[in-house]
């Protein structure tokens, strides 16, 4: 878990992390540097953190992913970490919203292969979390997504922002029509086009189911050119549909001034409020056992 000061100034999109699975796959040539791997090859590697020990490898001068799949030991705190956590002093979504907490920014939750059972505590936990704080999911495998949330509850929905990240424009189509079922059942999806490989167009559809689009390019050696133009004509599309737009990066240097977008979902993302999770969270704890025990205010 880390909570990053002063997050706009760095373009981060989240206040806080907290992980508790580890590893991951390569899903498609934007993985190619992706920053996670690095990070578990060395500054964590140096301090031997055992949730990353043996998911990566050094191969063709780059770390990579083996495809070892790892998890937290039940007892570690980070599953509980939601219930804890009250959230930052000035949120990114603006005085008195919620905090936007990143579950898992080091691995994909849902890659083929990972049981469901490594990480749904910790969105159990988020869900019922008595503080003001928002689940951001980043992935690539939307169908696995799809199928975790379809089966979670309608107040669940005002509890979690669900990002689906393509890099071209072949794999952003792909991806949509998969998440598509998700925003018209009234989640908050949003789209990360990063890295940007290509120019991607949005589809009308997705201009008003979308609640978010983020974008950015590669800042690794041997990073692919991000085009200052792709990301404008992202901006004017979202600019034109009244889509929030954020721009976390150029592949190098500064932000063109035109460019520094940094807009969030607004909040509540609409009129009707999110219902009040206290009543549902006696079964959670009976679930789950003493990762909380809270009033019931039903």
């Amino acid at each position: 878990m880390g909570v990053r000061p002063d997050p706009l100034d760095h373009g981060r999109y989240w206040d806080a992390t907290v992980n508790v699975v580890g590893g991951c796959v390569i899903a498609d040539r934007s993985c190619s540097f992706c920053y996670a791997a690095p990070y578990a090859g060395g500054i964590h590697a140096a301090t031997d953190i055992e949730l990353y020990r043996g998911t990566v490898e050094w191969r063709n001068r780059r770390w990579t992913w083996t495809g070892l799949l790892t998890k937290l030991p039940p007892d570690h705190p980070n599953y509980a970490f939601p219930l804890r956590w009250p959230g930052v002093k000035n949120p990114l979504l603006g005085p008195g919203k919620p905090s936007i907490l990143w579950l898992n920014s080091m691995a994909d939750l849902f890659v083929p292969g990972r049981p469901t059972e490594d990480f749904d505590r910790l969105l159990v936990n988020t869900a019922i979390s008595p503080h003001n704080i928002i689940g951001l999911i980043l992935t690539k495998y939307p169908a696995q997504m799809v199928e975790y949330f379809s089966t979670k509850p309608a107040w669940w929905r005002k509890r979690f922002i669900l990002v689906f990240s393509a890099a071209d424009q072949l794999w952003w189509n792909r991806r949509w029509q998969i998440m598509r079922p998700l925003a018209e059942a009234g989640w908050i999806v949003g789209t990360s086009i990063q890295p940007m490989l290509t120019k991607v167009v949005l589809t009308p559809d997705s201009l008003t189911l979308l609640r978010w689009v983020i974008c950015g390019g590669e800042q690794h050696p041997g990073h692919r050119e991000m085009k200052a133009d792709w990301a404008r004509a992202l901006r004017d599309q979202c600019k034109a549909a009244g889509l929030p737009f954020f721009v976390k990066q150029m592949t190098s240097g500064w932000l063109p001034p035109d460019l520094l977008f940094r807009e969030f979902p607004s909040w509540p993302p609409d009129r009707q409020r999110a219902a009040s999770p206290y009543r549902h969270r006696r079964a959670a704890v009976h679930q789950y056992g003493c990762d909380v025990i809270v009033e019931d205010r039903s």
